[in-house]
């Protein structure tokens, strides 16, 4: 099973309007990566189907922590997938 159908799964189970997920960069660089973007924009597709909203995706770090969908990355509305949205 796919972390998509996981979080899909997770979402309706506790029946929560939406979520925000996170990841840890171990790196040292907080900037999304071109993974990041793509598994932020597959869930919050997984998500709009089943009517939930994704509010962000987290990255923290030693240096900090950085909202994916608060950055400047393009298409970042059409990645929120807000309900009706």
């Amino acid at each position: 099973m796919n972390i998509k159908c996981k979080i899909v799964i997770l979402v309706t189970t506790l029946s929560s309007s939406g979520i925000i997920t996170f990841h840890k960069h171990s790196f040292g660089i907080l900037e999304p990566s071109k993974e990041d973007i793509n598994i932020t924009y597959k869930i919050g597709n997984a998500l709009k189907l089943i009517g939930k909203d994704y509010l962000d995706n987290l990255i923290i770090d030693c240096k900090g922590d950085l909202f994916l969908l608060q950055t400047n990355i393009q298409d970042s509305e059409s990645i929120k997938c807000k309900k009706g949205g």
